[in-house]
């Protein structure tokens, strides 16, 4: 399989420039994480990206699933 290789993304519906997520396996055993802001005061958002080692995003991951499981459907603490 090619390289990048996306392996989540999440795009916000209902603009013409919108909010977006990806996450991608790229070379040298990496992720790299995209993020691109919304449209704020008719100014086109801001897109950043970061890397990570796949053990730094695998560690990353066990903490949001894990605290995710700690919240019910309401965002409350349980």
């Amino acid at each position: 399989m090619g390289l990048p290789r996306c392996l989540a993304a999440f795009t916000a519906s209902g603009a013409n420039y919108p909010e977006y997520v990806n996450i991608s396996l790229v070379k040298d055993d990496r992720v790299e994480i995209t993020v691109r802001a919304p449209v704020d005061d008719r100014h086109i958002g801001a897109t950043t990206k970061m890397s990570l080692t796949t053990d730094q995003f695998r560690k990353l991951c066990f903490d949001v699933v894990d605290n995710v499981r700690r919240f019910d459907g309401n965002g409350d603490d349980i």
